[in-house]
C-alpha cells in the first residue's frame, strides 16, 4: 500500500509536558554546545512513560511481558479512530462510540480514542480527562484487539490522591493478555482519510532491556525516534547555567 499522508501524533517534550504525580519530572537542557565543545547534544531527564508513551504489561503487573519482548505486531496495524469528543471530564467512553467501528475490531487492530483532550496539556484539566469504560474495554479485546490508544495521559481515571489500582481496570485487563496501552497521543482529529479501512497506525518501542514502557514517536500511514525537544539553556539541566551561546531555547525545567 503506497503512502500518501503521514500524520504524527506525537506530544513534544517541553515545558508544557505533562507527567503523571509521582513520575519523575521531564527535563531537557544542553549537555554540550558547538560554541563551546563542537557539536550539539541534548541531555534528557525523564520517566519512561513521558510524552506520549507505550505502557508494556509489566507496567502493571509484575509477571507480565516487559516492552522489549513484545511482538512487533503489537505497534503496527489497521488503525481505528474512535470519536470520543465532546464529553465532560471524567466521562467513562462507553461501547455506544465504538460500535459503529465493531466491524473492523479484529486481531491486528489498533484502537485510538480521540477525545479531543489533548487540548487542554498543560493545565489544570489535563488530570479530569475521559476514560475508557471498564466493559467497553473488555469488548474490545473480546474481539481481538490488543493495542488500545488514547489522545489523554491516561487511559484509566487519574486520580490527584492516592493511587487505587482497583480504578485501573482497563490497565489490568489489557496487561492481562498482553497488550500494549498507547498514551498522550496529539492531534487524532487530524487523521480523516477517507478509506478508514487503508488507515495504518503504527507507535515505535524503545526497545531498551528491562522496560515497563516507553516514550518515543508514532509513525505510520495513518498516523511517525523522539519527539521534537525544545530543551533548556541550562548546561547540565544546572540552574543558573545558561550561556549565551546556548542553541536551545529556554524551559522552567531547567530551572525547577
Amino acid at each position: 500500500m503506497p503512502i500518501r499522508r503521514v500524520i504524527d501524533p506525537s506530544m513534544p517534550l517541553d515545558d508544557r509536558t505533562t507527567f503523571s504525580p509521582g513520575d519523575p519530572e521531564p527535563r531537557v537542557c544542553a549537555a554540550t554546545m558547538i560554541a563551546a565543545d563542537g557539536w550539539n547534544v541534548a541531555r534528557l531527564e525523564l520517566g519512561s512513560h513521558s510524552g506520549r508513551h507505550c505502557d508494556a504489561p509489566f507496567h502493571f503487573l509484575e509477571e507480565r511481558p516487559r516492552l522489549d519482548a513484545l511482538p512487533l505486531e503489537r505497534f503496527l496495524g489497521p488503525g481505528v479512530v474512535v470519536d470520543a469528543t465532546g464529553l465532560a471530564p471524567r466521562t467513562p467512553i462507553g461501547w455506544d462510540p465504538v460500535a459503529p467501528h465493531a466491524a473492523r475490531l479484529r486481531p491486528g487492530a489498533i484502537v485510538l480514542l480521540r477525545t479531543g483532550w489533548d487540548d487542554h496539556r498543560g493545565t489544570d484539566a489535563d488530570f479530569d480527562h475521559p476514560t475508557l469504560d471498564g466493559d467497553a474495554c473488555a469488548a474490545i479485546l473480546e474481539r481481538g484487539v490488543r493495542t488500545i490508544g488514547i489522545d489523554a495521559i491516561n487511559l484509566d481515571e487519574t486520580r490527584r490522591a492516592e493511587l487505587d489500582r482497583s480504578t485501573f481496570r482497563c490497565h489490568a485487563q489489557i496487561s492481562a493478555v498482553g497488550g500494549v496501552i498507547v498514551e498522550n497521543l496529539v492531534g487524532l482529529g487530524a487523521i480523516d482519510f477517507p478509506d478508514p479501512a487503508r488507515q495504518r497506525a503504527a507507535a515505535a518501542r524503545a526497545r531498551r532491556r528491562r522496560r515497563p514502557g516507553a516514550c518515543g514517536r508514532d509513525r505510520g500511514a495513518g498516523l511517525t525516534p523522539w519527539p521534537p525537544l525544545r530543551p533548556a539553556s541550562a548546561r547540565a539541566c544546572a540552574p543558573g547555567a545558561a550561556t549565551a551561546a546556548s542553541p536551545w531555547p529556554s524551559s522552567p525545567h531547567a530551572a525547577a
